[in-house]
């Protein structure tokens, strides 16, 4: 399926490297983006414009995105990715205090400039699998279930965070 947000993908004739847990936010951050911003422009008539063909001669890609209309910008995306970052914080928040741990740990990471920039600046998917691998984490620590139980639900998050092997 082709639409006006392929322009961001580098290498469309290559199958995808990401798991079945990724395309299916892909596909729901897409759904809410749609129904929020509509079909953005398309990339490739923006591109055509003289301040689209300005903003690639004079720095390259990279920084023509920041001059990019903001319905191309995946304002969805960054917000979705950023919710998982702090779902990620919370589980990390609750596992802290179970342990009688220090919670400026969990601030530690919420406010670290990578988890910033990633999350909410690049759109970056990782915080998907970070926030399950934290629910797993709780599950085994702090969940109140029976020891089969908490295998079970660490299993399930665990099998829904990893990566490509």
């Amino acid at each position: 399926m082709r639409d006006s947000i392929d322009w961001g993908v580098p290498y469309l004739g290559t199958q995808t490297i990401y798991l079945p847990t990724s395309q299916i936010i892909f596909t729901v951050l897409r759904f809410c983006e749609e129904q929020v911003v509509g079909e953005p422009p398309s990339f490739s008539e923006f591109i055509k414009t003289e301040a689209g063909m300005a903003l690639f001669i004079s720095g390259g890609w990279r920084t023509a995105l920041f001059g990019l209309p903001w319905q191309n910008q995946l304002i969805i995306w960054r917000i979705g990715f950023a919710i998982f970052a702090l779902i990620a914080t919370w589980f990390l928040l609750l596992t802290l205090a179970h342990l009688g741990r220090s919670p400026w740990w969990a601030v530690l990471f919420a406010w670290h400039p990578l988890t910033i920039v990633e999350t909410a600046g690049m759109a970056h998917q990782d915080a998907v699998g970070i926030a399950l691998l934290m629910a797993a984490i709780w599950a085994w620590i702090c969940g109140s279930l029976s020891l089969r139980e908490r295998a079970g639900v660490r299993g399930l998050a665990d099998s829904l965070s990893l990566e490509n092997p």
